[in-house]
This record gives structure tokens, sequence and C-alpha cells, in this order.
């Protein structure tokens, strides 16, 4: 059985090379632009885990952290962060 991973990245380019780079692993990628979606789609899929861009079109990667670990039906999913420079 596959793992299931949450990418929650503006950048369509980091999704697929997350994707595919899982993807080889096992794993079951799930993708999301935007904060507000990732916790809908964490809330509705339960991922093993949750990869979190720092800087999110919806607001402040922390902030949605804050959010994901505050909510008892996704709060123990465990979450990375991720930043990059452009």
């Amino acid at each position: 059985m596959s793992h299931q991973l949450l990418v929650v990245d503006d950048s369509l380019t980091m999704q697929k090379v997350i994707q595919i780079a899982f993807e080889r692993e096992d794993f079951r990628v799930i993708t999301s632009g935007s904060g507000g979606d990732g916790l809908a789609q964490a809330r509705a899929r339960k991922p093993h885990a949750i990869l979190l861009d720092v800087t999110l079109p919806d607001g402040d990667g922390f902030g949605f952290c804050e959010q994901f670990k505050a909510d008892p039906e996704i709060g123990s999913i465990p979450i990375l962060m991720l930043a990059s420079a452009g």
C-alpha cells in the first residue's frame, strides 16, 4: 500500500518535481495550490505527511501550519515546511 503525501505549494513546478521524486518511492502525491485548499484536502484525505510551502497566495505557511496542528482530526500528521528562493 502506498503512503499519501499532501504537497501544499503554489508553484506547479515544485508540485511536479516533488510528485516525480516521491512517486518513485511508492507515495501517492496529492497537490494543492493554497493553504485553505490544503486544509480541506488534509481533512478529507488524511495524508501520512504534508509538505507545506512557507509562502502561499492566501497566507503565511506558518499560520496554516498552526491551523493544521490545532485541528484534532489532522493535528498529528507530520508537516515539513518548504522554503525556496526564486
